[in-house]
């Protein structure tokens, strides 16, 4: 019986192979961002920024602003090209901000009357809140 080298062992070969696998499939769903003096000439003050304004609200505001310009530019609408791809795009975002919003409160209603259910004080407490902020809308 002849035996084989280790390095062709099919077992420790896959046995190696898993040691490169990841041990958790977990993914957060936002990426982390590792600002270095490597990727920014002020990392402290980047890292900063970013706790007070998410890359997400600096492109959305940057967004919002483009778009108020090709508007004022283009009042029937942009021409075809990247001015139009990006109001395509601008209205699709907004179209998701407002699915989202619907969502957020449709959950709400629902917490509503599971506090109605189960603590009636709180559940009051919480349709006085909600109509007091309704009075400014």
């Amino acid at each position: 019986m002849t035996t084989m080298p280790p390095y062709l062992d099919p077992t420790k070969v896959f046995s190696w192979m898993q040691s490169f696998a990841p041990q958790s499939l977990y993914q957060p769903i936002l990426p982390t961002y590792n600002v270095t003096n490597i990727n920014s000439s002020a990392p402290q003050t980047e890292a900063r920024i970013v706790t007070q304004h998410s890359y997400g609200r600096q492109i959305g505001r940057l967004s919002d602003a483009v778009h108020a310009l090709i508007a004022a530019q283009y009042p029937k609408g942009a021409p075809a090209g990247p001015l139009r791809r990006f109001e395509e795009l601008w209205r699709e975002i907004e179209a998701l901000k407002v699915e989202d919003a619907a969502s957020r409160l449709e959950r709400v209603a629902q917490d509503l009357k599971t506090l109605k259910q189960t603590d009636g004080p709180k559940y009051l407490e919480a349709k006085r809140a909600i109509e007091e902020a309704l009075k400014g809308v």
